[in-house]
């Protein structure tokens, strides 16, 4: 993590100096990453990270008790993002982030960067800070389904990126690290996962769980359809859903 202050606070007593204390050493490499994905940009990254500490410790001091500090920090960066990009504001024009790849950035991170803001959050939150539709739905004041969309979009878009549909691309992953092909198989299984998940939501005669449905029994090998993805797991159809469903 880039460097960063903690906060100046004036506490009551010691002991919540020393809680304060605990809390940054613990949350902030997390925060800070968040914001930094988000932002892509370190200063900016950084002012937001103080931000959202210094608004959790002055709260703190107000008497507030948080059940759950990481989510209730994760609540302030949200909140803190929400401000700063078109996160679930259709009509307002994001200026677009140049995709330089930095020293030591990783072809997950670029292709992070290629995801508009709203989707690249809802990813970021379920997928690497491992909250569930549910909590995330809640965070950003919308649907779930509205969150499920995004992530599956997310997913598929990251997927698209991180392989792109060549003819080398079976060449490519063949050459790959272990490590890639893993994520590659993280991704994959993900999306399948967010398919099956629509397909038998209780709202099952929407228009979601019906195209879910459509893709999940469509004959069709184009890339990233349901069959494309079996052989690229190298399981069948019949496989995939035991192993989603244990």
């Amino acid at each position: 993590m880039a460097a960063t202050h903690r906060p100046e606070l004036r506490p009551a007593n010691p002991l919540q100096e020393n809680l304060c204390k605990a809390i940054y050493e613990a949350h902030a490499p997390r925060v800070y990453s968040l914001c930094s994905r988000m932002l892509c940009d370190e200063g900016a990254a950084r002012r937001v990270t103080q931000a959202v500490f210094t608004d959790c410790f002055r709260q703190l001091a107000q008497g507030r008790n948080f059940s759950q500090i990481g989510e209730a920090l994760d609540d302030l960066v949200v909140r803190q993002l929400r401000q700063r990009l078109a996160i679930f504001r259709p009509f307002e024009v994001v200026a677009k982030t140049p995709l330089l790849r930095a020293e030591g950035s990783s072809g997950m991170e670029i292709a992070l960067r290629t995801l508009p803001p709203t989707e690249r959050l809802v990813f970021l939150l379920h997928d690497t800070h491992g909250y569930s539709v549910a909590v995330v739905s809640r965070m950003l004041g919308v649907d779930g389904s509205i969150c499920r969309r995004s992530l599956a979009f997310a997913r598929r878009e990251m997927y698209r990126h991180l392989h792109p549909t060549s003819s080398s691309s079976l060449v490519e992953t063949a050459e790959a690290t272990s490590n890639n092909i893993a994520a590659e198989r993280r991704l994959l299984m993900a999306v399948v996962s967010q398919a099956l998940e629509d397909a038998m939501s209780s709202m099952g005669q929407s228009d979601l769980a019906r195209q879910a449905r459509a893709w999940l029994t469509s004959e069709s090998l184009e890339p990233f359809s349901f069959r494309w993805i079996c052989q690229r797991l190298g399981m069948s159809p019949q496989q995939i859903g035991v192993t989603m469903a244990a």
